[in-house]
Parts: C-alpha cells; structure tokens; sequence
C-alpha cells in the first residue's frame, strides 16, 4: 500500500432556493493499494473526511455539514486501462432538515457526476 497525503483542502458549497446553503471543509489522501510491476496502478482509493482548517473557516452564512467518510475506489478492469470500475461511498451530516426535493436533486447530481466520468473515460 503507497499512501500519498494531498496537501490541499477542499471548500465546497451547495444549496441555494430549495434550501439553506451547506458548505463543508474536506481534505482527500490518495491510496494505491495495487499496483503493476512497472507502477501501474492497479486499484487507487481516495479517501476523505471534514477538517478544521484555518484557511476553511466556517461562515456564518451558511450551515457547515460534516463529511464523515468521502470514498472513491477505481479498480482497472483490463490490460490496455479501457475499463475501469469505481465504486463510490458518501456518508455526511448536512447538519439539519432539508426537503425531499432537495435530497433527489442532489441523488441525481452524483448519477450524473458517474455518467460524466464514464462518458469521459470511454472517449479515451
């Protein structure tokens, strides 16, 4: 297992009309947790989690929520890295209620975030 820490924090903000903006505080590592004998990684996981971070401070416009487990395992599937499988889990506490529509709206972005790195993967 090669684990690299990334030396960036991540900031991101959703919401708006359905509901009171959230913004969350995250950092990411990069794990390899296979790889070929010429360094080819074979299975790659990102994990990550919400920070307190000087640079991220809270604001008192939005509700900050907590991301308590931020995963993306990418897993080659052939010899030639056409296919590749990923799976991806999210568990986070939007701190609050938030209405059914706006739970469906942002289900449908991760649909759509997935069918965005299929379609750019395939033109590879």
């Amino acid at each position: 297992i090669i684990m690299r820490p990334i030396e960036s924090y991540h900031k991101v903000r959703f919401g708006g009309k359905m509901t009171r903006i959230r913004d969350f505080c995250f950092i990411l590592q990069k794990i390899i947790l296979e790889q070929t004998e010429s360094k080819q990684p074979q299975r790659i996981l990102f994990v990550g989690k919400s920070i307190k971070y000087y640079k991220c401070p809270p604001n008192h416009n939005y509700v900050r929520g907590k991301i308590k487990l931020l995963a993306w395992l990418i897993e080659n599937k052939s010899k030639e890295y056409k296919y590749c499988q990923i799976t991806h889990i999210t568990a986070l506490d939007i701190l609050g209620s938030v209405n059914k529509k706006t739970i469906e709206y942002f289900r449908q972005r991760f649909i759509d975030g997935i069918q965005h790195l299929d379609q750019r993967f395939n033109k590879r």
